[in-house]
């Protein structure tokens, strides 16, 4: 009996279309966010597998390697590319190793791939074990002087605009020096400058939370803008 199974062919560099292009240059801006949130011993590498020669188009923190834009691919990523195949089903590595200095580092690789599941490149996060703890408390420390906001980390739309709409009253509720005939407005006006109304069921809810009408919030709406739009 015949095997059914097909192969699985190596996939080779080819030019990639404007589609591809897009999809990592959406994620360069990714490199920097991370690298930042993780400090200066966190190296953020993006590849394109268009060209494997030059194939490191975006790179944060890159004296963790001593790499720049333009380098190629490590023998790691090289081995990785060999046996990516057509299948959307990446896989995500991590592993330890060395730098040729000695550096110590852990790394995850996370391949990228189109709508087709081709491979397009991976993005590459290595992290230097050997910085001095301190280093890394300092970066994960709150400075001196810094403003803590509250964030709400909700599960779905609902509570995230019951969330905003708490502190919209709160907020009013504590100036005084709002007429309670204009604290519905000064509500809205909040949430607005919040973007909640970008949200299609907010008007809804917003309505029954006040105790006012549709008809009254978009009109509170309306005027919300033409504020911003007039200072």
């Amino acid at each position: 009996m015949k095997d059914q199974k097909k192969d699985i062919k190596m996939q080779e560099p080819r030019e990639f279309n404007e589609k591809d292009k897009a999809i990592l240059l959406a994620l360069e801006p990714v490199v920097d966010g991370v690298a930042t949130m993780f400090g200066g011993g966190c190296e953020v590498v993006l590849h394109s597998l268009e060209d494997l020669e030059h194939s490191l188009v975006k790179i944060a923190n890159g004296h963790v390697t001593g790499r720049k834009e333009g380098a190629s691919l490590t023998d790691h990523a090289v081995e990785m590319f060999k046996n990516a195949s057509s299948s959307k089903n990446g896989r995500i590595e991590t592993y330890y190793t060395k730098t040729s200095d000695g550096t110590l580092m852990r790394s995850v690789t996370v391949p990228i791939r189109n709508e087709e599941g081709e491979t397009l490149g991976f993005l590459c996060i290595n992290l230097d074990l050997t910085v001095p703890l301190i280093d890394l408390l300092r970066t994960f420390g709150l400075p001196p002087r810094v403003n803590v906001s509250t964030e709400h980390f909700v599960s779905d739309v609902q509570q995230l605009i019951d969330s905003a709409i708490s502190d919209a009253i709160a907020k009013v509720g504590k100036d005084k020096g709002t007429p309670n005939s204009d604290k519905n407005k000064s509500i809205v006006f909040a949430l607005y400058g919040k973007g909640i109304f970008n949200i299609k069921s907010a008007v809804d809810i917003v309505a029954q939370h006040i105790g006012a009408s549709r008809y009254t919030v978009y009109n509170y709406i309306r005027e919300a803008r033409v504020k911003v739009t007039t200072e």
